[in-house]
């Protein structure tokens, strides 16, 4: 007797085969394999019944990868070198904590590139504010900050493909060395073109492109 499944005793070229053997229905063991569902179809013009697998998706499979990029209030160089690793760390946690799951995050003393996975109930401009909102306060907390510290309003954000995760974590975690010969605005300008965003890079800097 064949091994494959067939619709209501029909055994045809259209039957699918399927690489198990059927088990008992209901059956709980962490072996068994559950049969597909099938419908039959016929063909135009043709009495030959056709079949036709019957996919269900019965949770949400999602993958959203954002890379987010804001600056300091008006540009200043007011992040101090010696806090930036421990800053890192606090970004990337309140990521973690609000919805995401970061993956790296460096910048330089004036910026902020941060890569993270987004949970598909979570908006991108909620937790930018969350993130920019809760690092301004433990910076501005630091004994080697002078004052209240605060993020420029606006900030960009790009989609990132699976396969382009790994090249956009390399980039991000040369970014001190990217910067000696490359600044701020040509940075930002490059990925609006190469997004074909309208604006300027001018505009995401001074905060004039979102809202933070």
């Amino acid at each position: 007797m064949s091994p494959w499944p067939t619709a209501v005793g029909y055994r045809g070229p259209c039957t699918p085969r399927i690489p198990y053997e059927p088990t008992t229905v209901g059956c709980r063991r962490p072996c068994a394999l559950r049969i597909p569902t099938y419908r039959i179809n016929f063909r135009r013009n043709s009495k030959q019944p056709c079949l036709q697998r019957l996919t269900t998706m019965s949770h949400a499979q999602v993958f959203i990868a954002i890379h987010v990029i804001f600056a300091t209030k008006d540009r200043n160089v007011a992040l101090p070198t010696a806090i930036l690793p421990d800053l890192h760390r606090v970004i990337g946690k309140l990521i973690n904590e609000n919805g995401g799951q970061s993956i790296p995050v460096g910048g330089t003393r004036d910026h902020v590139h941060a890569l993270f996975l987004l949970d598909r109930m979570v908006r991108p401009v909620d937790l930018v504010r969350e993130i920019k909102h809760k690092s301004s306060r433990w910076i501005s907390g630091q004994p080697c900050c002078a004052g209240r510290f605060q993020w420029q309003n606006g900030y960009a954000a790009f989609s990132v493909s699976a396969s382009q995760v790994d090249v956009v974590k390399k980039y991000i975690g040369r970014q001190e060395t990217h910067h000696t010969v490359v600044t701020f605005d040509h940075e930002l300008g490059a990925f609006l073109n190469r997004y074909r965003l309208n604006g300027k890079s001018s505009d995401v800097a001074q905060g004039l492109a979102a809202p933070g």
